[in-house]
């Protein structure tokens, strides 16, 4: 349930993506979201928490405000989150609806006066594998978007078709794997054909990747370290165009064993760098800090502190500006829970 506060409630910087796209690795990612999820539920069930309610608090002398809501159903799923303006009235939220399985079927948006902004359908298989999402904006019954994603017989995902509110095929991604099912080639084509991106999932030499040269093609090298308690740390490198005027850039993430972000870092092919955070957590999986640095340094541009109670909620989370010791902003969270039986 944390996972999901931090998902919520944190906004994290995200490299602006102009022309090619960074990788998104979406059948690995969605499978870890999952498990997290599947995590997150039995929290909220065993505790029986029913809401959690975030209060921001600017000055410690002064009434904090309420912020954000998030409610639950009796498995843990989220239902309702909620953000209000500083009069305590609701400036949107969204629902969600959840089938049998607990997989999400429709996620909706709306605006303090209960106007829809936009609706999204979610279709499964038997497996629990997303074969279909359709996107609505304001009327419920016109589609804007639709996208259809194919699997074979091993689960993995091998083709997204993304079609526009006429039902005009916009893009197709394809996705090749290795015998050993992994990652070989994702390829991303045009409504017409052509290649816009492609992603290649091998690793070569240090220094022998002609990074200037891969023009509508992306390098993406997966490889392992260990850190000093001998625990394995996933790597990810990539080269890909970023940024408004699509500059050539490396990006480098660090997953530890439970796959949470470590570091991420980018650079210009100079070598310099341009933009790097890094994450920290406890023996429990939660995250405890986050920072961003200025480029090219260590010291923090800003930075969020998490703190949380013995049975692994969420309690407080403070916002720092640069390496000041007082927050400029902190966030507590009250959850109400069912009496138990």
């Amino acid at each position: 349930m944390k996972k999901i506060l931090i998902t919520l409630l944190i906004v994290i910087p995200a490299f602006a993506v102009s022309g090619q796209a960074s990788y998104n690795d979406s059948r690995e990612e969605f499978m870890t979201a999952m498990q997290q999820t599947r995590k997150s539920r039995a929290h909220i069930t065993v505790l029986r928490i029913l809401s959690v309610q975030s209060f921001e608090y600017k000055h410690v002398n002064k009434p904090g405000k309420l912020s954000y809501e998030l409610r639950y159903d009796s498995k843990g799923n989220i239902t309702n989150w909620l953000e209000y303006r500083k009069n305590g009235k609701i400036k949107r939220q969204s629902l969600v609806s959840y089938n049998d399985s607990n997989w999400a079927t429709i996620s909706a948006s709306y605006n303090g006066a209960g106007k829809q902004n936009w609706k999204i359908r979610f279709s499964y298989n038997t497996l629990g594998r997303l074969i279909e999402h359709d996107t609505y904006k304001r009327d419920s019954q016109k589609i804007v978007s639709k996208t259809i994603n194919t699997y074979d017989n091993k689960n993995n995902i091998i083709e997204s078709e993304t079609f526009g509110k006429k039902g005009n095929l916009k893009s197709r991604t394809e996705y090749n794997y290795y015998d050993d099912g992994s990652k070989k080639q994702t390829i991303m084509y045009s409504a017409k054909g052509k290649i816009k991106q492609v992603w290649n999932f091998d690793c070569n030499p240090i220094g022998d990747l002609r990074a200037k040269k891969l023009k509508d093609t992306s390098k993406v090298c997966i490889h392992y370290e260990t850190d000093q308690d001998g625990n394995p740390i996933k790597v990810k490198e990539e080269y890909a165009e970023t940024g408004i005027f699509g500059t050539m850039e490396r990006t480098v993430t660090k997953y530890n064993k439970d796959n949470n972000v470590l570091d991420v870092s980018a650079y210009k092919l100079n070598g310099k760098q341009t933009s790097h955070f890094s994450a920290s957590y406890n023996s429990q999986g939660n995250l405890t800090e986050y920072i961003m640095y200025k480029a090219g340094t260590t010291k923090p541009w800003w930075r969020n502190s998490y703190t949380y109670t013995s049975n692994g909620n969420m309690e407080t989370e403070a916002f720092y500006w640069r390496a000041d010791q007082t927050p400029a902003n902190t966030f507590k969270y009250v959850y109400n829970s069912s009496p138990t039986k």
